[in-house]
């Protein structure tokens, strides 16, 4: 068994809660899990994160600025922005090794920076960590190969691309390199 801490951020509370897994679950698994199971808020101080300092896994190309715009404007009017009606928190992200990468929330979490956002306290989210090296290559699926011994470093994935060929060097090292990119083509 291994465990993994989750802490989710909701507009009104924060869960913090160990799951134990089985050794060859997924970070999607422990998602699952967590969906799934009944859990009590609890009171804890999260540290002052920024967001322009966390790590994605596309670059601006992977990134549909019409999605963007259509939830900033959600966010403006506001409301939050959720995964479907169950409440969970759309921004998904992993800490590796100190670090912490976007996996699942790109839009999302550009919509909110379009509308103030400046640090991870400031939105909902979900946080699973600890994750080895192995396991972050799970956000690529069957492309994973190609980012072995730390290559997601370096490389992103860009599920937009019709073809076969989805990794593609990284342009943009982290979020706010990559909202500063896409700030110009938001509409505001």
């Amino acid at each position: 068994m291994k465990k993994a801490l989750v802490i989710a951020r909701f507009p009104e509370k924060v869960y913090r809660v160990i799951i134990n897994t089985p050794l060859e679950s997924t970070i999607y698994d422990i998602i699952k899990i967590f969906e799934e199971t009944s859990f009590k808020p609890e009171e804890v101080e999260l540290p002052r994160v920024r967001l322009v300092d966390i790590i994605n896994i596309h670059n601006i190309e992977g990134i549909g600025v019409g999605k963007v715009n259509t939830l900033s404007t959600h966010i403006r009017s506001g409301k939050q922005v959720f995964k479907d009606k169950s409440g969970i928190p759309n921004i998904r992200i992993a800490r590796s090794h100190g670090q912490l990468v976007l996996f699942d929330g790109h839009h999302t979490l550009l919509a909110y920076m379009d509308n103030g956002a400046q640090h991870l306290n400031d939105i909902p989210y979900l946080l699973i960590e600890p994750l080895d090296e192995k396991e972050v290559l799970t956000f690529s699926g069957i492309h994973s190969s190609q980012l072995n011994d730390g290559g997601w470093k370096t490389r992103v994935i860009d599920w937009k691309t019709p073809n076969e060929e989805k990794i593609y060097p990284r342009a943009q090292k982290n979020i706010g390199d990559l909202f500063r990119a896409l700030k110009p083509l938001l509409k505001h």
